[in-house]
């Protein structure tokens, strides 16, 4: 295992000297080292040396004064180059603008006054070197927390496809529906304007749109003919089911999914189901949802319709502008139509 090391710096050797003994006596020497440099110039080559050797430097201790590059401005260049670095300057003599450099430039942990009493310089040491340790530990849970949160994300996104796609066979021979419409949706949110985070939300949320068809009875599912009133009030209850499948959840990609699927049959002027939202009310996953939805419905066979042409398709959603769909909606949908044909071929059933 490779030793960490403690960089002395200082001009003087009999400090350094004094310096090492003093500090190879007081620390555990199975896991430090003491490496010494009587400049900056000198400190830096051990630096890319420990670096391309792998080796830690947890702490370095530079004296201010020396020639050449002075004690603050090499551990600023340090700092550029290993943040984690713990930084202690020594300093003979009032040095307040380059222990104000050092502090704001190089975070500096401490600075210690020439002559230093053994105690106070120890426990400086020790603190500074705890002060490490503890920030290298914080990082590694953090990084695991990161790994882990990682790992939940991409389940918890397989199981939201999964079971779109569990219900979306229950509809179609192929479930393309929902890669399509999915894809529709995310170009349409960012060129609509929507951070690319947010629009990627909605992209996996919109997966879950039609999750609620699982709760409906294949007769009227699958039925090839017109609805009845009743069976059409059955089918309309799948924005409800799906909701309620989906529940409340503090993962932002199940509210935007819980929201899809009770509200990607809204319409703008408020006739739409199953809240009669209007307008801006409808939240902005179900206004996307809704264009993207009934394009793909449109332009693919269906049990109960053939496949409608584009343009005519188009042309419905145009003229549907202010009615069916928001009409800032219907302008951007119109400005990613080639994106979306793009998708449309890649994925046809």
């Amino acid at each position: 295992m490779k030793k960490c090391v403690i960089l002395c710096v200082d001009d003087e050797k009999d400090i350094l000297d004094s310096l090492r003994y003093f500090l190879i006596s007081k620390i555990d020497a199975g896991a430090y080292r003491i490496e010494i440099a009587e400049s900056a110039e000198e400190a830096l080559e051990i630096y890319e040396e420990c670096k391309q050797s792998g080796i830690s430097i947890p702490l370095i201790i530079a004296d201010y004064i020396m020639p050449g590059t002075k004690g603050d401005e090499l551990l600023v260049n340090l700092h550029k180059k290993d943040p984690k670095m713990v930084k202690v300057l020594l300093t003979g003599q009032a040095t307040l603008d380059g222990v104000k450099n050092a502090y704001e430039n190089a975070s500096l942990y401490r600075y210690i006054e020439k002559p230093w009493e053994k105690s106070d310089f120890l426990l400086t040491v020790q603190e500074a070197l705890k002060s490490y340790i503890a920030g290298r530990k914080l990082e590694e849970m953090l990084t695991e927390k990161e790994s882990l949160l990682k790992e939940v994300t991409l389940t918890r996104l397989e199981v939201i496809r999964r079971l779109s796609r569990a219900a979306e066979y229950r509809d179609s021979d192929t479930g393309y529906h929902i890669i399509r419409m999915s894809n529709y949706c995310r170009s349409i949110a960012l060129a609509y304007g929507v951070e690319e985070n947010e629009a990627e939300i909605l992209f996996n949320a919109a997966h879950m749109h039609d999750v609620g068809k699982i709760g409906i009875p294949d007769n009227i599912l699958l039925k090839p003919g017109k609805l009845t009133d009743e069976e059409r009030r059955i089918m309309e209850k799948h924005c409800e089911i799906g909701a309620d499948i989906i529940s409340e959840h503090p993962s932002k990609i199940l509210q935007q999914a819980r929201l899809a699927a009770i509200s990607h049959h809204e319409k703008w002027d408020g006739t739409g189901y199953p809240n009669k939202l209007s307008g801006m009310d409808i939240p902005l996953i179900g206004r996307v949802a809704a264009i993207a939805d009934v394009f793909d419905a449109l332009t693919h066979k269906r049990p109960y319709k053939e496949a409608w042409e584009v343009e005519k398709s188009v042309n419905l959603i145009k003229n549907n502008s202010g009615k069916h769909f928001e009409p800032k909606m219907v302008t951007t949908f119109l400005k990613v139509l080639p994106e979306i044909l793009i998708v449309k071929e890649c994925y046809n059933d």
